[in-house]
This record gives C-alpha cells, sequence and structure tokens, in this order.
C-alpha cells in the first residue's frame, strides 16, 4: 500500500507541477490551442492572449473610444470572426492550423466561414513562457492587419 501511495505522490510531482515549468494561460501549452479559443462560441478573455506591444496598442485604441464616445477603427469589429456579425455555423467551421514556430515566435491560421469564407493568420509571441499572439492578418479580400486598425483607432479624430 505505501509503495501504491508512493508512486502516486510521485506522479503529482511530476504531472502536478508541469504548468509551473512551463506556465500558460488557463493551461494552454502551444499557439494552436491560444487561436482554437477565440473559436470558441462561450465568452472568454481576449485580453489575457494578447502580446505586451498588441495590448499596448489595443488599450491605446480603447482610450480614444471612450474619449470620443465612438467606436473606433479596429474596435468596431470582431477581429476573430473579420465582422461585426456571426453566423450560426462559424465557430463550429473554425479550421486551425500551425503554418510554422521557432525561436519564440509561431504563426497559425485559422480559417472559417463567416458571410463567405475567411482566412485569418495569427503571429504569436512567447512573452514570460506564454504564447501571446501579437498580429492579426486577414488574407481574404482586401486584407487588413489589426494592429494597423488600432494605431488609427488610437489617433482618430
Amino acid at each position: 500500500m505505501s509503495r501504491v501511495l508512493g508512486l502516486c505522490l510521485l506522479a503529482i510531482l511530476l504531472f502536478g507541477c508541469t504548468d509551473r515549468v512551463h506556465p500558460t494561460p488557463g493551461g494552454v501549452t502551444d499557439p494552436v490551442t491560444v487561436v482554437r479559443q477565440l473559436y470558441r462560441p462561450a465568452g472568454h478573455d481576449r485580453g489575457a492572449a494578447y502580446s505586451r506591444r498588441l495590448e499596448a496598442l489595443y488599450q491605446a485604441a480603447l482610450k480614444n473610444a471612450k474619449v470620443r464616445d465612438i467606436p473606433v477603427s479596429g474596435l468596431d469589429f470582431d477581429f476573430a470572426v473579420n465582422g461585426q456579425e456571426v453566423e450560426p455555423d462559424t465557430y463550429r467551421s473554425a479550421q486551425v492550423a500551425l503554418l510554422r514556430q521557432g525561436d519564440g515566435r509561431a504563426e497559425v491560421r485559422a480559417s472559417f466561414r463567416n458571410r463567405g469564407d475567411q482566412e485569418l493568420r495569427y503571429s504569436l509571441v512567447l512573452e514570460g513562457g506564454r504564447w501571446r499572439i501579437d498580429e492579426v492578418t486577414s488574407t481574404t479580400g482586401d486584407g487588413w492587419r489589426w494592429s494597423d486598425m488600432l494605431v488609427q483607432g488610437a489617433v482618430d479624430q
């Protein structure tokens, strides 16, 4: 009995410490999972997934929107679905794939249907042991970069 208990304690120590060795938000261990969480129908804290750079841009645009009391560029739509409205099957249709990863950076593709076929590219960086979204780019239609929209939103007058 004491041998079984000892093995259980060893397993808890080995597997229970994994998050402390590789800390990630909500137990997320890879960049694909960070992006995949954006396509869950239930709400979640997206800000926890932004890099320091992207969070600063987001906060600057948000501050300007509050001062002006109107939506500004970058905050006037849901970047994850490339629109203001979501079709019923958008989240179910989402396919997320790792394109490349190395040197603390990763690129992930998300494709889904929302007013037609959509494709977004997510650039992620490893900050403090956690994968964070550093850029979002639409490759559909005219395309856009979310950071460019947030910069514009921060200076809109």
